[in-house]
């Protein structure tokens, strides 16, 4: 995307300036609620530039050149965003049969649309870019299945206009960053009520983990090569100059908690042989009209167990009993790692269970310490984890720390001076 079109082309409605020499763009967060619209609006269309090179192409549903790394902006390889759309559609499959009926909003380009259209009996997409949707309709796989497809340019607030049914599957995948605040988050899934079936399932993928934003900006240091003497500052200038929303999984549970229609909630770590950001610094969060399967949970310290001994552990596994590992290293944290041998116990040979037997695994960072993780397994599909929920009060939205910290702009000033930056506020919605 060249960005400096998109200034010169939306300046007016973005109403910014341009700053001068090293500057900091700050983005405030306030009045999520009044500035959600607009904020959808703006995004079609930045979008809309995107998807305009390719909407005509047949094949543009499979095109990935959009995805870029926040490490140095460069394209994100084919065969890490192929493994990620892959893992993104074993997980969603669990929940779909030929019967379902599936709403996803953030379709995009179609790029979840090409690989379940054919398995599911309908589709309706939305998106705020009109060139992401003519992408879809125009390819031949929306073409070959428009019977069954529906697709509408507009934005969430506006889906009770056009749609009335119920689903059973909403997906709302690799979205919510782009969300103005977590109140409009908070917003957006409440609505949902409206739209989910009394059996229905909510799968919020590639959420940016707020607890593991630390390590994420260190993860970038490193990368970047930053010198010793100016790796603090440089941590500071990346928190502080965070343009995205990051949510933290104790989200999910305080929604739970105040929408009795949500009965039941999971969250489990990115799949994936690649170690890249989207495999080790997001999650996906997956909701449910209904309540799960209660189990026994046998727990074990597997702290130094090795994969062959995990597997050993198996045998617990039933219908009634599930198998809780505790304190697994989260390996994929290792900066030096890129790709990891399924031979150790790390969170892809894990994963590599599930792939090749019944069982289903849910990982997810532990309570104890972020650098390691907690393994579910049970028979067949997820079950509840409420014995290891987090109970949230009613007064700790406004304290939830779910997003970028949202510092006071004297503060932020303050912090600016101490790493020889300016502020300028701008729109968050800019990759500036």
């Amino acid at each position: 995307m060249n960005i400096e079109k998109i200034i010169q082309k939306y300046e007016s409605e973005f109403n910014f300036r341009k700053a001068k020499g090293n500057s900091l763009f700050y983005s405030s967060r306030k009045n999520g609620r009044t500035q959600s619209k607009k904020n959808s609006a703006l995004w079609g269309k930045v979008f809309d530039l995107h998807y305009k090179d390719f909407s005509n192409d047949k094949d543009s549903i499979f095109n990935t050149g959009i995805w870029k790394n926040s490490y140095d902006n460069s394209q994100i390889p084919k065969q890490e965003m192929d493994e990620w759309i892959d893992t993104t559609i074993r997980k969603i499959s669990k929940f779909i049969s030929d019967d379902t009926k599936i709403l996803e909003i953030g379709c995009g380009n179609g790029l979840l649309y090409s690989r379940l259209i054919d398995k599911i009996s309908a589709y309706t997409g939305i998106d705020p870019s009109r060139e992401a949707i003519h992408s879809i309709a125009n390819s031949e796989l929306g073409k070959k299945f428009s019977h069954k497809t529906s697709l509408f340019p507009i934005e969430t607030n506006d889906l009770d206009t056009e749609v009335s049914e119920k689903f059973d599957l909403i997906i709302i995948n690799s979205v919510i960053q782009y969300f103005s605040s977590s109140e409009y988050l908070y917003e957006v899934i409440a609505k949902l009520e409206n739209f989910i079936s009394s059996e229905g399932v909510i799968f919020i993928g590639d959420v940016r983990s707020f607890d593991m934003r630390n390590l994420y900006y260190e993860d970038v240091c490193r990368y970047r090569k930053v010198d010793k003497e100016e790796f603090d500052n440089h941590l500071k200038k990346l928190s502080i100059t965070e343009k995205e929303l990051l949510v933290t999984p104790s989200f999910f549970n305080y929604f739970k908690e105040k929408n009795t229609w949500v009965q039941d909630y999971v969250i489990d770590l990115r799949d994936g042989k690649y170690v890249n950001e989207m495999t080790k610094f997001r999650f996906d969060a997956i909701l449910f009209s209904y309540n799960l399967s209660r189990t026994n949970i046998k727990e074990i310290c597997a702290s130094s167990h090795s994969l062959q001994q995990m597997k050993d552990e198996l045998h617990i596994v039933t219908d009634e009993t599930s198998l809780l590992l505790k304190n697994i290293k989260n390996s994929r944290l290792n900066f030096d790692i890129s790709s990891l041998d399924s031979s150790d116990l790390s969170i892809s040979s894990i994963f590599e269970i599930e792939r090749n037997t019944d069982y289903n695994v849910n990982v997810y960072s532990s309570n104890d310490h972020i650098d390691e993780v907690d393994v579910l397994i049970s028979k067949n599909n997820y079950v509840s984890t409420d014995f290891n929920s987090q109970s949230l009060n009613a007064k700790t939205l406004t304290n939830l720390e779910c997003e970028r910290p949202n510092k006071k702009e004297k503060e932020l000033k303050k912090d600016a001076k101490e790493v020889d930056v300016t502020i300028t506020k701008v729109p968050f919605y800019l990759d500036i």
